[in-house]
């Protein structure tokens, strides 16, 4: 089974968040969630706001919550690319349940005439956050 691993490389703007053999990826794709296992069709898609889960060569498995990105599959070689990306374990929960919060109630204040789409892109990403954080309670 050793020779039925994919080679995947998961980057930010500031960083190699990861590389290494794996024996899948599911990244949230804007049709719903797709994984990715050896000798996958060639692909390029965009990601949305979600998690990323990958399933290491040792079957142990990380969880990563996204901003969104691209991911890239050539020859069992995939490349996830984000703006941001970080992993279920380094989430801090009370930090982002207080931005959250803050960020919940500027929405409120906001008249619907004004532009409100950045602050709900925002919950989401949060939201998002806290929901891939409990994979590692």
């Amino acid at each position: 089974m050793s020779d039925k691993l994919l080679y995947l490389e998961i980057v930010t703007p500031s960083k190699i968040i990861f590389s290494g053999n794996v024996k899948s990826v599911t990244v949230p794709g804007e049709l719903g969630s797709f994984q990715i296992l050896y000798n996958h069709a060639p692909i390029i898609s965009n990601l949305t706001i979600g998690e990323v889960k990958v399933v290491k060569e040792d079957d142990n498995i990380d969880y990563y919550a996204t901003n969104g990105g691209f991911v890239m599959v050539f020859k069992n070689r995939v490349t996830v690319i984000s703006d941001s990306l970080i992993k279920a374990e380094n989430i801090d929960v009370n930090s982002v349940k207080a931005e959250l919060i803050k960020t919940e109630e500027e929405l409120k204040s906001k008249r619907k005439t004004e532009n409100v789409e950045s602050l709900e892109t925002k919950v989401n990403q949060l939201k998002n956050q806290i929901k891939v954080s409990q994979r590692v309670a």
